[in-house]
C-alpha cells in the first residue's frame, strides 16, 4: 500500500519529531539505535519515524495524534507500532523489550521523494520474537529482524487489531 504526504503533514510530521527530539534531550535519552548521537542525527531519526507513523495513518483513514514522550507505554499509530525503514530493502526490526502483544507495521520511506511511504506489512510481537529472525548485524545488539517476505498483508491489519 502506498501513500504520500502533502508538504503540510511533513511539516506537522517535522514539528512534532523536533518536539520529541527537544523532550528526548531534556530527560538524557538517546538513540538506540548505536547511531552516533549528535542533535541533527537524533532529530532526523524523529522526523523519519514520525512521518512513517503518519502515512500510516493517513493510509489507514486513522487518527495521528503526535504523541509525545509516551515511549513503550502506549502505541505510535491506533493499536500498532510503527517502525519506519529509509530502504525498500530493510526489514522490520522487534527488540527484545517490545511488547508480544503489540502489533508492528514496517513503512518504507521512499529513498528519492520524502512525501512518498509504502506499508509493507505487519506481524505481531510474538511471532516477531521467533529465534530464525535473532541477528546482530551492527554489533550492537541483539533484536529480531523479520524480512518483508514474512509480513502479514496490510489488507488484513484492521481485522488483526479488532481481534485484540
Amino acid at each position: 500500500m502506498e501513500v504520500e504526504l502533502t508538504k503540510y503533514e511533513l511539516k506537522y510530521a517535522d514539528y512534532i519529531a523536533k518536539i520529541r527530539n527537544t523532550e528526548a534531550l531534556k530527560v538524557g535519552k538517546k538513540n538506540k539505535f548505536g547511531l552516533p548521537n549528535s542533535e541533527d542525527d537524533d532529530f532526523q531519526i524523529h522526523r523519519i519515524g514520525t512521518a512513517g507513523e503518519m502515512a500510516l495513518a493517513k493510509a489507514m483513514n486513522w487518527y495521528f495524534n503526535g504523541h509525545i514522550n509516551t515511549y513503550k507505554n502506549g502505541y505510535d499509530v491506533y493499536k500498532t507500532q510503527v517502525r519506519t525503514a529509509t530502504k525498500s530493502s530493510h526489514r522490520l526490526i522487534v527488540r527484545d523489550d517490545d511488547k508480544a502483544d503489540d502489533i508492528f507495521v514496517l513503512v518504507i520511506k521512499d529513498e528519492t521523494n520524502d512525501q512518498k511511504f509504502k506499508i509493507r506489512g505487519w506481524i505481531k510481537g510474538s511471532e516477531a520474537k521467533n529465534n530464525k529472525y535473532l541477528q546482530n548485524p551492527h554489533n550492537w545488539k541483539l533484536a529480531y529482524f523479520i524480512p518483508q517476505s514474512d509480513l502479514n498483508p496490510v489488507s488484513t491489519l484492521s481485522a488483526a487489531i479488532n481481534e485484540i
